[in-house]
């Protein structure tokens, strides 16, 4: 009866320790699927090395515009208004910094649902399929191309070593290879409101 007892406290004490983590984790899949983020998409004129070049310069221009105006966004339909509120000032911008540093070509820009493959940075893992991304396209677009996630703010650069490079607060660990940050407050106040 006694080792009987003890065994049944011990499983409650597992049970109530990996209970939240799981929850936490189930919600957490939901984080990177393709409803819950906005990808940026900039595709350079050609593989030309000046082209490849103002490519990451509008780069930087458009993550330093538009990182300040989705900080404060709670969710992705915020995100994408605010975005969407702003493609001809981003298109300008664009078409400003191909000017100014003596470029022909224009720039197009589009806020849409857009294909884009699977792709792996360490444990992280962005399944294959249409995503909500605000396209940038130089000139022809038939260059190497730059992605980063706008929302929530998570960059990656392709062509280089796949290193993962955060814009806001770096998360505690990964599971099953999906981003996973256990917040035990956030979880406590999210099952409070479920009551």
């Amino acid at each position: 009866m006694r080792k009987t007892a003890i065994v049944l406290v011990l499983l409650g004490l597992i049970l109530a320790a990996v209970y939240p983590l799981v929850m936490y984790a189930c919600q957490s899949e939901e984080a990177f699927s393709p409803y819950n983020l906005i990808r940026i998409h900039i595709v350079a004129h050609s593989d030309d090395p000046a082209d490849q070049q103002v490519k990451m310069q509008i780069k930087d221009r458009m993550v330093d515009m538009l990182s300040p105006q989705l900080a404060g966004a709670k969710n992705v339909q915020e995100s994408r208004g605010l975005i969407a509120a702003n493609l001809d000032k981003i298109q300008a911008a664009a078409r400003q910094e191909l000017e100014e540093r003596g470029f022909g070509y224009g720039a197009q820009v589009a806020l849409d649902e857009f294909e884009f493959p699977t792709r792996s940075y360490g444990e992280l893992v962005l399944p294959q399929g249409e995503y909500l991304a605000l396209k940038v396209v130089l000139g022809q677009g038939e260059g190497k191309n730059w992605w980063c996630v706008l929302f929530p703010p998570l960059c990656f650069q392709e062509g280089q070593d796949n290193t993962l490079i955060y814009q806001g607060e770096k998360p505690a660990f990964f599971l099953k290879e999906k981003l996973f940050t256990y917040n035990r407050s956030a979880w406590w106040n999210n099952s409070e409101s479920r009551k």
